[in-house]
């Protein structure tokens, strides 16, 4: 492969990258909650009664911000995965697969900037007469658990034997799981500030590790493309030069 820098070069190689991000990501959640405990302290001596920037529950806080990055980096590395499958050749479905993935790693970061989930929330309450449950989140909790467990069925098929971006994501499945359970009041019922930082936490280290998994995922497909143009720089006058390399 020429020297010259290409998307591809945009994927971090070594694992100890990484493990740095998680333990970065890790110590960012903890400071946004931090962050949020002194937001209630001081929301006494506030105008509107919060301080919007610490507060993990509103959407103009540094943690929304922090989602919106993240799921659209994840749109971004499906679509570079996406791109470097189909070098390596793929089936029809497996394509169709990556070019949907992005746009739904883009809905979601759209939908934490600008809060749809609660417009369709709100309308649902108003077409069916009842909240079924809680406030009503039951009504985009559940598309959301079944967007993400069949994205999480296609990643696990995809990265079959890549055992560290399957752990990434297995991991990344839990915390959402958890997240999702807070929002429908099954943890922490009755303790609204503590399920709020419960459920945000477990939504941003959820988002971290679909980010590691796509990642990790990414670098070994790169490496397969990157061995493959190496073995066809061979030259052709070296009798199975090709099949000793490749081997």
């Amino acid at each position: 492969m020429s020297n010259r820098l290409t998307w591809t070069g945009l994927i971090p190689r070594h694992t100890t990258t990484y493990v740095i991000a998680f333990v970065f990501g890790l110590c960012i959640t903890f400071v946004l909650g931090g962050l949020y405990s002194l937001g209630m302290k001081l929301s006494s001596d506030t105008t509107d009664g919060s301080v919007a920037a610490f507060d993990l529950d509103s959407e103009g806080s540094i943690g929304c911000w922090i989602s919106v990055i993240m799921w659209f980096c994840c749109g971004q590395l499906s679509w570079l995965i996406g791109r470097v499958r189909e070098s390596l050749g793929t089936g029809y479905w497996e394509r169709r697969g990556w070019q949907m993935l992005p746009a739904i790693w883009f809905c979601m970061s759209l939908d934490e900037g600008a809060s749809l989930h609660e417009g369709f929330k709100e309308l649902m309450v108003r077409v069916t007469g009842t909240r079924l449950m809680g406030d009503g989140s039951i009504y985009w909790a559940v598309p959301y658990f079944v967007v993400l467990s069949v994205v999480g069925l296609f990643l696990l098929a995809r990265a079959w034997r890549n055992w560290t971006s399957i752990a990434a994501l297995l991991g990344g499945g839990g915390f959402l799981a958890v997240a999702v359970a807070g929002q429908l009041d099954f943890i922490l019922r009755g303790r609204p500030h503590l399920e709020t930082w419960l459920e945000e936490s477990c939504e941003l280290m959820g988002q971290l590790c679909v980010l590691l998994a796509l990642g990790l995922y990414a670098r070994k497909q790169v490496e397969a493309v990157e061995q493959s143009e190496a073995v066809a720089a061979l030259p052709r006058t070296e009798p199975g030069s090709r099949e000793l390399y490749a081997a």
